[in-house]
C-alpha cells in the first residue's frame, strides 16, 4: 500500500469523521435507544427516529460515498470502509431491520459499532501521527499535471509477471501515444498496487492528454455500447425468422464495427493533433486504432478510468495560464462524472484482450 496515498486516505477520514461529529452523533442514538428501553413512550420513540435520521442524513452526505475507486479501495484495506459514510449506514441499518430484533440486543450491538468506530479513529489518528513525523506526505498531482487511474478488475488475467506487463504496455502505449498526438510529454507511469487479483495503475500526464484520455473513453464506450444494440436487434431478427443471409450480412456488420469506428476515433484524434509529419501521423494513427479496440475490451470486462487534478497551492512559479486552468476544470468535473459510472460486473462482449491479437 502506498504510505503517501494511505496518509491522504486516513487523514480524508478523520476529516470526514469530525465534521460530522461522527462519535457525539452514535452516542446519541445509543442514548436514545436506551431511553426508549428505561422509559417507552412516544416522546422517547420520537426522539430515536429523529438521533436515528439524523445520522443517516449525515452518513448519506459523507464525501467519501463518491471517493474515487482507488481511494475506496484503500480505505477498505484500512479497515474503515464500515465505519463511515454508506458502510456504516448499512451496518446500523442491519442491526435495526428486522422486527425480531429486541431492543436490548440493538442496544447491545449500536454500542460495539460505536466503540469501534471511536476505536478506529483513534487508530487513524495515531497512524498519520507516525506517518507525518516519518515525513511522508500525500500524494497529489503537480498543480500543471492530471492524475489518470487504471483499475483493473480481477476479470483480467494478472496472476503472472507476463499478465501484468501486457497490462501496463497497454496502459504505457496508450499514454504515450495520445501525449505525443497533443504535442505533451509521454509522463510517467508507475504501478500504485496489486492486489486481490486486481491491478491499480496510477499516471501522470499533462492536462491536453489527460482531457484526450477521457475523450476517448467516452468514444470507446459510445463504440461498445452500438455493438450491444447491434448484437440485441440482431437477437431480435432471428427471433423473427429474418432470411439466413440477411442475419449473415448483418453479423459481418457487427463483427467489424468496433474495428471501423477505432479507426474513425484514431483518425480523427490525430488530425486534430500537433504532429506534423506525415509519415509520423501514419503511425501513430494505427497506434491509437489498436488501443482503442483493447480499451473498450477492458471497459467490456469492468475496467474503470479515473482523472482528478490537485486543487492544492501550486508549486511552480507561474500561475497555470487560462486554457491550463479551463483544462483543470474540465478534467475534474469530468472526472467525478466518470466515478460515478456503475463497474460492469462481467463480461458483455467477450472481446479479445490480447495486445497483438486485438481482433
Amino acid at each position: 500500500m502506498d504510505a503517501g496515498r494511505l496518509f491522504q486516505v486516513l487523514s480524508d477520514f478523520i476529516a470526514e469523521a469530525a465534521a460530522i461529529s461522527l462519535p457525539a452523533s452514535l452516542s446519541a442514538l445509543v442514548t436514545a435507544v436506551q431511553a426508549s428501553i428505561n422509559s417507552p413512550n412516544a416522546n422517547t420513540d420520537q426522539q430515536f427516529r429523529v438521533a436515528l435520521s439524523n445520522l443517516y442524513e449525515m452518513l448519506e452526505k459523507c464525501p467519501s460515498n463518491s471517493w474515487p475507486p482507488s481511494k475506496k479501495a484503500l480505505l477498505e484495506q484500512a479497515g474503515l470502509a464500515t465505519v463511515t459514510g454508506r458502510g456504516l449506514r448499512q451496518r446500523i441499518a442491519a442491526v435495526l431491520s428486522s422486527d425480531m430484533v429486541m431492543k436490548s440486543t440493538a442496544l447491545a450491538e449500536l454500542g460495539t459499532i460505536s466503540n469501534e468506530v471511536q476505536q478506529k479513529i483513534t487508530q487513524a489518528t495515531q497512524s498519520v501521527q507516525t506517518l507525518g513525523a516519518l515525513n511522508v506526505k500525500a500524494e497529489l498531482p503537480p498543480p500543471e499535471q492530471a492524475e489518470v487511474t487504471f483499475l483493473l478488475p480481477s476479470t483480467i488475467d494478472t496472476s503472472s509477471l507476463e499478465k501484468v506487463q501486457q497490462e501496463l504496455k497497454f496502459i504505457d502505449q496508450l499514454l504515450r501515444t495520445l501525449s505525443e498526438i497533443n504535442g505533451e510529454g509521454t509522463g510517467s507511469t508507475r504501478v500504485q498496487e496489486i492486489s486481490k487479483g486486481s491491478l491499480i495503475v496510477v499516471a501522470t500526464a499533462a492536462y491536453a492528454t489527460a482531457r484526450a484520455l477521457l475523450n476517448l473513453v467516452d468514444r470507446a464506450v459510445e463504440g461498445w455500447q452500438r455493438v450491444i444494440d447491434l448484437k440485441r436487434q440482431q437477437s431480435e431478427l432471428e427471433a423473427s425468422k429474418v432470411p439466413q443471409p440477411v442475419l449473415d450480412g448483418l453479423k459481418e456488420y457487427i463483427d467489424g464495427h468496433l474495428t471501423r469506428e477505432a479507426a474513425i476515433i484514431a483518425a480523427e484524434f490525430v488530425k486534430a493533433g500537433k504532429v506534423t509529419d506525415e509519415g509520423r501521423r501514419n503511425e501513430l494513427e494505427t497506434k491509437l486504432k489498436i488501443s482503442t479496440k483493447l480499451l473498450a475490451a477492458r471497459i467490456d470486462v469492468g475496467a474503470k478510468i479515473e482523472a482528478a487534478v490537485s486543487f492544492a497551492p501550486a508549486s511552480q512559479s507561474e500561475p497555470l495560464n487560462a486554457q491550463q486552468e479551463a483544462l483543470k476544470q474540465e478534467i475534474a468535473q469530468r472526472g467525478a462524472m466518470m466515478r460515478e459510472t456503475p463497474q460492469l460486473e462481467k463480461p458483455v462482449l467477450s472481446l479479445s484482450l490480447d495486445n497483438d491479437n486485438p481482433e
